[in-house]
């Protein structure tokens, strides 16, 4: 795949090596999208409704998740990570929108979830679990 850039950082490539873009993922019974042990992904562009948990869970390193519709989920997006998992993170976050989020619309733990990147312009902070 070739580099791509992250909304409100143009000019900055990320190397990308697979992509899940334009999806509907809806009344999954835990995350809508849940991209695991996977490295340099991009999760652009699909929108996620009523999933159980949240609408994109990553426990992976290196992504990049932007452009992205979360609705009525627990938690929009989650960075998740363990002791099990040290490398996990390193991820550049996006603009991405929510809506009837019954929590929180980001999470992240970073005690296991280290060197987030979040776009310049994005005005969600994340909430450490």
């Amino acid at each position: 795949f070739p580099l791509t850039t992250i909304s409100g950082q143009v000019g900055t490539p990320v190397d990308c090596r697979g992509a899940i873009t334009g999806n509907v993922c809806t009344e999954n019974g835990v995350n809508g999208i849940n991209l695991q042990s996977s490295s340099y992904m991009v999760v652009s562009g699909n929108m996620v409704s009523n999933n159980g948990t949240a609408g994109i869970g990553v426990s992976a390193r290196y992504a990049v998740i932007d452009a992205n519709l979360c609705e009525n989920c627990t938690t929009g997006i989650g960075l998740f990570g363990g002791a099990s998992s040290p490398n996990y993170g390193y991820h550049r976050i996006g603009i991405n929108l929510f809506q009837g989020i019954s929590g929180q619309n980001y999470q992240i733990n970073t005690t296991y979830v280290p060197g987030v990147v979040w776009a310049a312009t994005d005005t969600t902070m994340p909430v450490n679990t």
